[in-house]
């Protein structure tokens, strides 16, 4: 393991790392991952370098920052609980289907794809058909 002197370095190292990895296990080359993404081919070149950094513009963490990885079996299901007010959630989906149920609507994602929304409301996560659904929150206040 690579130390480096700040935390700052440390992390891009770990998004760096996970996003190359990431993009190569799906056999996506760093042209392919651009254009799905919306993101340029060179913040992408940049990101897997360890050399720019992540905006999650729209979402400004102002006093925390949660990062959970879930995976819930068919017919599980998952309620939570209104966040305080001022909190968000990212969600992205890693593999088989997700329905995301809260107050203000209904989102179902596959693999690959994300919802953005505000988590001070009732919401539940549930598995859609036979496989596992893996997603990652962030979730930010």
């Amino acid at each position: 393991m690579v130390h480096m002197p700040d935390h700052g370095s440390d992390v891009l190292a770990h998004v760096a790392g996970n996003l190359r990895r990431l993009r190569q296990e799906r056999g996506l080359s760093q042209a392919t991952l651009a254009e799905r993404s919306g993101i340029s081919r060179r913040t992408i070149i940049n990101l897997e370098a360890g050399e720019a950094n992540i905006s999650l513009s729209g979402l400004p963490a102002r006093t925390d920052a949660q990062l959970w990885t879930w995976a819930l079996a068919a017919g599980d299901r998952y309620d939570a609980e209104p966040d305080p007010a001022g909190w968000h959630e990212i969600v992205f989906v890693t593999a088989g289907r997700l329905r995301i149920e809260r107050e203000d609507g209904v989102s179902e994602l596959g693999a690959d794809e994300h919802a953005i929304y505000p988590s001070a409301q009732r919401y539940s996560y549930v598995p859609v058909g036979a496989e596992t659904a893996r997603f990652v929150r962030l979730v930010v206040s």
